[in-house]
C-alpha cells in the first residue's frame, strides 16, 4: 500500500486515487445505461407490435415465446417479467439482454410492411445500443 505522505508519494497517492473513482463511477454508469437501453428496446418493440398486430403485450409474449404468460384463477393473463422490462426503474440489475434482442427481431420479423419504416428504423437503432452497451 502507497502511504498518504508528502511530496510525491502523496502525489501518486492522489492520482491513484482519482483514477480508480473514476473507474467505479464509468462501472457504476454501466448498469444504469444498460437498464435504460433494455426498457427502450422493449417499450419500442412492443410499441411496434401493438401498431402492426393491434394486439397487447400478453399476444406479444405468448406468440413469441420469448417470455411467460401467467393465467390467474379467475381467468387474468399476467406477463409480469416481460413488464419489468418496460420501465428502466424495474429493468433487473443483469437482465436477460438476449431475451431483449431476440424480442426486438422477433417484432421486426412481423413488420414487414412499408408504412413501418420509421417505427422499425427507431428500433434497429436502439438494438444496435443496447448491444454496444452489453
Amino acid at each position: 500500500m502507497i502511504s498518504r505522505g508528502t511530496g510525491p508519494q502523496r502525489d501518486l497517492y492522489l492520482v491513484m486515487l482519482q483514477t480508480c473513482n473514476q473507474d467505479n463511477r464509468q462501472r457504476d454508469d454501466r448498469p444504469a445505461a444498460l437498464q435504460l437501453a433494455v426498457a427502450e428496446v422493449m417499450t419500442l418493440s412492443l410499441a411496434l407490435w401493438e401498431r402492426l398486430t393491434g394486439k397487447g403485450k400478453v399476444s406479444l409474449a405468448g406468440n413469441s415465446g420469448l417470455w411467460n404468460v401467467h393465467i390467474n384463477p379467475d381467468g387474468w393473463e399476467r406477463t409480469q417479467t416481460l413488464d419489468r422490462y418496460l420501465k428502466a426503474e424495474t429493468v433487473p440489475k443483469h437482465p436477460n439482454v438476449s431475451r431483449v434482442e431476440k424480442t426486438a427481431w422477433w417484432v421486426l420479423s412481423h413488420g414487414t410492411d412499408s408504412s413501418h419504416t420509421g417505427p422499425c428504423d427507431r428500433l434497429q437503432t436502439a438494438v444496435s445500443r443496447l448491444m454496444a452497451l452489453a
